[in-house]
């Protein structure tokens, strides 16, 4: 058992960030800031890798990995610029991010959402966007006002394009793998991210939002 631990404890990414930090901070020569700078990006990656293969890992068991990369898509495309609510541990970050790019777009592939309701959908999330982002909890604040307006155009541009590629594939009829409904919701679940109801609800703050009129 004192064996399977150790193993286990090698394998864990803050123990392997550290070592191959260690070596390349040896490597380079840099001071202890430098080095745990580096710890921190490693660590981050490492995690964000594990979260996305566990996630994309399940998609493909399930065969519904196209669905979920498209509802993913559209996610991120907005959250880019417009930030939005983090949670508060990996666990919790992995277990939402399973109900969204799994668990959603495995029920989500057998309906469609019409027109109608889409129209409303893209406006709501419009909406949002001019009036939340960028949305920033207080782990991840932007300071420059100008740069807090850059990232609110660049949300609105973002918006508009999947809006826009949203509602000209309904038209068209570019129905294969359901694309129209599962963009909408990809959108929708960001829109979710910026609210602060969420915020109020998840026990977050956000306070960085810039007015649309300023943009």
């Amino acid at each position: 058992m004192s064996k399977v631990h150790a193993m286990l404890n090698t394998l864990a990414i803050p123990n392997i960030a550290t070592r191959v930090a260690k070596k390349l901070a040896d490597m380079q020569q840099l001071g202890e800031l430098d080095y745990l700078r580096m710890k921190y990006a490693l660590e981050v990656i490492l995690i964000n890798i594990s979260k996305v293969s566990t996630i994309y890992a399940l998609a493909i068991i399930l065969g519904i990995w196209q669905q979920a990369l498209i509802v993913h898509l559209a996610y991120f495309i907005l959250r880019k610029p417009s930030y939005g609510l983090h949670a508060k541990s990996s666990t919790v970050c992995t277990l939402v991010s399973a109900l969204f790019f799994v668990g959603i777009p495995m029920v989500a592939r057998d309906f469609q959402l019409n027109r109608g309701i889409i129209v409303i959908i893209w406006i709501a999330i419009m909406i949002g966007l001019a009036k939340y982002a960028p949305a920033l909890t207080n782990k991840n604040r932007i300071g420059s006002d100008e740069y807090k307006r850059t990232l609110k155009r660049k949300s609105l541009i973002h918006g508009g394009v999947l809006m826009t590629f949203v509602l000209a594939s309904e038209a068209f009829g570019l129905y294969f793998l359901n694309i129209p409904t599962l963009l909408t919701i990809g959108g929708f679940l960001q829109l979710m991210m910026l609210l602060p109801i969420t915020y109020s609800i998840t026990g977050n703050t956000v306070s960085n939002s810039v007015a649309c009129s300023k943009i």
